[in-house]
C-alpha cells in the first residue's frame, strides 16, 4: 500500500528504542575539570565518570547517512563562529524530587545555560526543518549539571554531601572548546558510547563569536515569535 508522505507526517513518532542516535556535546577543554575530579575522589573510589566528553546539548537523534552527514555540515559551520568560552558553576544540588520519581541519590553541580541555550538555536531550527517531519524529535537539553558522587547509598547521605560542598570554594569556570558528535547503539541513555566520536573545534575569536551570539538572539526571537503566532492560529499553546 502506498503512503504519501502528507499522511506519513501523521504518523505518531514512537520511539526506536534499538535503533542507533546521535548526541552533541560542548566539550570540556584539556584539564578543566581537574578540580571537579579531586572533589569526586573524596567521595568514592570508583570511576563513575570513566568518558567525561562534555556536557550533552542534544540527544535521540535518528542516525542515518542523512542527518551524520546534516549534522557534520552543520557543527563544521557554527563551530567556525564560535570561540573557546567559560561556563560558570552554580551550586551543588541533588534532586529534590528524586524520591518521588524513585531517582538515584546522586549529587551534582549546577552550572549555567549561558551560552549553550543561545548555541542551541541553529540547531533547534535545524531539527525543525530536516528532522521532525518523519522521525523522531530530537530531546534538548535543558538542565546543566556535572556529577559529583554518582549513586549515593541514601538521600540523607546526599543532602549531607550538598552541604559540605557549600562549605568549600566552588570550581572555577569550565572551559569549553569544541563540538563533539557521539553516538550510542540505542536510545538507551545507560548504553555506552560507541568509541569513534567526531570533534569539531571551535576556531573564531571573540569579536567573531559575540557577534554570532547577537545575530542568534535575533534568529532566537524571530523562530519562537511565528511559532506562538502559528499555535495562536491554531487555538494551541506554544510547546516548551
Amino acid at each position: 500500500m502506498y503512503i504519501s508522505p502528507k499522511t506519513m507526517t501523521k504518523i505518531p513518532h514512537w520511539p526506536i528504542v534499538n535503533f542507533p542516535t546521535h548526541e552533541i556535546y560542548a566539550r570540556f577543554a584539556p584539564g578543566t575539570l581537574d578540580t571537579i575530579k579531586q572533589i569526586r575522589n573524596k567521595y568514592t573510589t570508583n570511576l563513575i565518570y570513566p568518558r567525561d566528553i562534555g556536557i550533552c546539548l542534544f540527544r535521540g537523534i535518528t542516525k542515518n547517512v542523512t542527518t551524520t552527514k546534516t549534522l557534520h555540515g552543520k557543527l563544521t559551520t557554527i563551530a567556525s563562529s564560535v570561540a573557546p568560552f567559560q561556563v560558570e558553576v552554580l551550586r551543588p544540588f541533588r534532586n529534590r524530587s528524586a524520591e518521588e520519581r524513585n531517582y538515584p541519590a546522586s549529587v551534582y553541580y549546577e552550572i549555567s545555560n549561558s551560552p549553550f541555550n543561545l548555541l542551541c538555536i541553529d540547531l533547534i531550527i535545524l531539527f525543525k526543518k530536516h528532522f521532525t517531519q518523519y522521525l523522531p524529535r530530537p530531546q534538548i537539553n535543558k538542565s546543566f549539571k556535572i556529577g559529583i558522587t554518582g549513586e549515593v547509598k541514601s538521600y540523607e547521605e546526599s543532602d549531607k554531601i550538598v552541604t559540605e560542598l557549600k562549605t568549600i570554594e566552588k570550581p572555577n569556570p569550565l572551559l569549553f572548546d569544541a563540538f563533539v558528535l557521539a553516538s550510542r547503539p540505542n536510545q538507551n541513555l545507560l548504553s555506552r558510547l560507541d568509541d569513534e566520536i567526531q570533534e569539531f573545534p571551535f576556531t573564531a575569536n571573540k569579536e567573531t563569536f559575540e557577534l554570532y551570539l547577537q545575530n542568534l538572539k535575533a534568529k532566537r526571537d524571530v523562530f519562537f515569535r511565528k511559532k506562538l503566532e502559528k499555535n495562536q492560529q491554531n487555538g494551541g499553546e506554544i510547546l516548551s
